[in-house]
């Protein structure tokens, strides 16, 4: 699958990436910036799991596009509608359900498989591995596997087996008629939420709400307005609790296909939330600015200069840069984890400045919330003098 045929779910702390084949390929169950459970993204050994049609070994096979895939309208929830070539088709929404800002997310993938002509087979197949490293432990239940610390279940039994001696993969099938649904979670283990399917339907429509709910305060009423719309829901999914963004929520993907211009950037840049506070206050969105602004504040004030190029969500810096060796993005080198030091980003001080006093300035406001007084105490306390 191309790059740009995934769609990416997330919950501000933890996010996925879904392909267009209905595989989650990149999922870091602990957080954006934590260890993957799935990372077949960047090698073909990486864990992944996939739903959808029953399908060959063959490699056209397993190339074939879906019949379609894209947002409900308003959210971060993701339909990739998928057929099996004789006439079965099914529907897999894909979330990580959010409650609203403020609130707790329970932070499991959930996918409903709803068969919209059958009958067709599904599959669950799961390609096992630990973080960065082969599995540990495959364990199959009566309704799922157990992977090291990831858990696979469906919501009815499903009988997984191995495909393959060496590095197995573990398939479980079933059939679902017309008008049938079933649930697949991935939780970390310990935290498993076993769901039926009444109970993720709530989860997604309450998820469709408090997205839409969130997206109502826009100002915005230009040209290309659902494409901001969509902007603002992308940076809103990687944007935690405490109102900063993630600058990305994968690691090592390159400018250009085998380009060395490789870096994690999982982490949370002083730009990025500057620029985020900006854009909050002037789309209308005060309570994400505020929360923004609130975390630079904090984030300069404890931070002695030259402000580091990341930061994690705490505000702490980045663990030191490790290269691991995994194939990358189509051979795209090297792959890396943390962030490297000695990165003197001038330019950032000036965005810093300029973003603070955007929650009270909001659209075609007069600025306010400390301004430069505010910017001047910030900067003193970074240690400028």
């Amino acid at each position: 699958m191309p790059l740009g045929a995934r769609g990416w779910i997330g919950d501000g702390v933890r996010g996925a990436l879904v392909s267009a084949d209905g595989t989650i390929d990149w999922y870091c169950p602990s957080g954006v910036a934590g260890p993957p459970a799935c990372w077949a993204l960047l090698d073909p050994a990486g864990g992944a799991g996939r739903v959808g049609p029953v399908r060959d070994g063959s490699r056209a096979a397993r190339q074939l596009p879906s019949s379609s895939q894209a947002y409900r309208p308003g959210t971060n929830v993701l339909e990739t509608v998928l057929g099996n070539g004789a006439g079965g088709r099914v529907s897999i929404l894909d979330l990580l359900p959010w409650p609203g800002p403020g609130l707790s997310a329970p932070g499991q993938v959930v996918r409903i498989v709803t068969a919209l002509a059958g009958p067709v087979d599904v599959e669950v197949e799961v390609i096992p591995a630990g973080p960065f490293r082969p599995a540990r432990e495959v364990a199959p239940f009566d309704a799922g596997l157990v992977v090291d610390d990831l858990v696979v279940r469906a919501g009815l039994p499903l009988y997984f087996e191995p495909l393959g001696r060496d590095a197995p993969r573990w398939r479980g099938t079933r059939r679902l008629v017309s008008g049938e649904t079933m649930v697949v979670t991935l939780d970390r283990r310990g935290d498993e939420h076993p769901l039926s399917v009444e109970a993720a339907r709530r989860l997604a429509d309450d998820t469709e709400v408090a997205w839409r709910s969130w997206l109502a305060p826009i100002s915005y009423d230009g040209p290309y307005r659902e494409t901001v719309q969509r902007c603002l829901l992308a940076v809103r999914a990687l944007t935690g609790p405490v109102g900063a963004p993630a600058a990305a929520g994968t690691t090592s993907l390159p400018r250009h296909t085998g380009s060395e211009r490789t870096a994690d950037d999982r982490w949370v840049r002083l730009r990025d939330v500057a620029t985020a506070a900006r854009t909050w206050g002037a789309a209308g969105f005060a309570e994400d600015a505020e929360a923004a602004e609130a975390w630079l504040r904090q984030a300069v004030s404890n931070t002695p200069l030259p402000w580091p190029g990341g930061l994690d969500s705490d505000g702490q810096p980045v663990p030191e840069l490790e290269v691991l060796g995994l194939v990358g993005w189509r051979r795209s080198q090297p792959v890396v984890v943390g962030r490297p030091e000695g990165i003197l980003d001038l330019d950032l001080y000036g965005d810093v400045i300029g973003a603070y006093g955007a929650a009270a300035t909001g659209p075609g406001g007069a600025g306010g919330g400390g301004g430069a007084w505010g910017a001047g105490r910030a900067w003193d306390a970074g240690g400028a003098g």
